[in-house]
């Protein structure tokens, strides 16, 4: 195999460092060798954020990340199927046995030593793309497997993780795919078999234990799920990105009050960032702890003022807490953002009509009905204007 393998300069990269001045650096430098579309993220959880919303094709993260490491950072990219495989690139000033080792299980497609000269970036680059563009390699398969689950084929996916494991007998990553493939499936009982064989051959392995919880979930067995989401964190606690996925599950679950758990802890970490500080508004709000709510919705504000989801969530506390005036303004200053959001603009029409302003809520209501004209709820709330209004009438003769 060549050890050159030509790169498109449309090619899109992410360098994932928390110094500037080395993100910049090492921008200028790929510029340099011809590459047009240079992104920056400070930590991992603004690349994942990135991950979904860019279409990166090449990521050169940093190992030591002060809160979610490098390692971590690959694992949730190679572990989350809805994330596209891209080549990854770890690059640090040393790197230990074990990195190789988990990069050989999570696929990672190469390592970039600092400090390091112009002819090292290309020559590392060139080497990754080969590696990435291997055929013949698990992440080819791995690649095909998530493919085949995204599209609903579990069965095909089943087949293509069972080749892999012939190949890596050892291999926990794989194990942790088929038990998706069963659970989706609906077959917990194998699910769980095959994760507790993950974890026996590899008990570091986080995302066997998290799995493992959601197939007790699925089971109605929450303790159970609960002391294996404890052993994830346990082996993962300061990745916040852990604390915002279990509390989601759970509040989908409608177990708040265990993910407010999970999320305060994160937050005595100093964990927290907006999403967590909203979720954490969402798990105190939904058992009726208003005060605490606001203040965690306030927090998530504080960070991100714009955000439209934080300003309507913000708006239903202080509704619910018979803060009228004060939920009216957050919801205009949502629409301010975006002012034919319907979602926003009805529960203007709740606030309004909890002041008894009918004929301002009417005003939205059409407004409403202008924007989507088949809206039952605001035809339904018009109604009820009405009959109000009527029996007031009523009342006055």
């Amino acid at each position: 195999m060549s050890n050159y393998i030509e790169i498109s300069s449309d090619l899109q990269f992410l360098i994932v460092d928390e110094a500037p001045t080395f993100r910049e650096a090492l921008s200028t430098a790929l510029r340099t060798l011809g590459y047009k579309r240079v992104l920056g993220a400070a930590d991992g959880i603004v690349a994942l954020e990135m991950l979904k919303t860019e279409p990166i094709g090449f990521i050169i993260c940093e190992r030591n990340l002060r809160q979610t490491s490098g390692m971590e950072i690959l694992k949730e990219i190679r572990e989350n199927p809805e994330f596209q495989r891209v080549p990854f690139m770890m690059m640090g000033s040393e790197f230990q046995k074990e990195d190789v080792l988990l990069g050989a299980e999570f696929g990672i497609d190469g390592f970039l030593k600092k400090p390091f000269v112009l002819k090292d970036v290309t020559s590392r680059i060139s080497a990754c793309m080969q590696r990435y563009q291997d055929p013949s390699s698990n992440e080819a398969a791995y690649e095909q497997a998530r493919e085949f689950f995204m599209k609903g084929n579990y069965k095909k996916a089943i087949e293509t993780y069972q080749r892999i494991l012939a190949g890596a007998p050892s291999s926990a990553r794989v194990r942790v795919g088929l038990a998706r493939c069963y659970r989706a499936l609906e077959q917990l009982d194998d699910a769980e078999a095959v994760l507790k064989e993950a974890i026996k051959v590899n008990s570091m392995y986080v995302h066997a234990f998290h799995e493992l919880g959601l197939v007790h979930l699925q089971k109605e067995q929450v303790d159970a799920a609960l002391s294996c989401f404890d052993s994830a964190i346990q082996l993962s606690p300061s990745n916040p990105i852990r604390y915002e996925t279990l509390a989601d599950i759970l509040m989908r679950r409608k177990c708040f009050g265990e993910a407010e758990g999970y999320l305060m802890k994160a937050v005595k970490l100093e964990l927290a960032y907006p999403v967590l500080f909203a979720q954490l508004g969402k798990a105190l709000f939904s058992q009726r702890k208003l005060d605490k709510a606001a203040k965690f919705f306030e927090k998530a504000l504080q960070k991100e003022p714009d955000n439209t989801s934080y300003l309507n969530s913000m708006g239903i506390c202080m509704k619910e807490a018979g803060r009228f005036d004060e939920s009216l303004g957050f919801y205009n200053q949502a629409l301010k953002y975006r002012p034919q959001d319907i979602k926003i603009l009805f529960n203007k029409v709740l606030c309004l009509m909890g002041m008894t302003e009918y004929e301002r809520a009417r005003k939205t209501l059409m407004q409403i009905l202008k924007i989507e004209p088949e809206y039952e709820k605001a035809r339904q709330k018009l109604a009820e204007i009405e009959k109000i209004e009527k029996s007031a009438k009523g009342g006055a003769a």
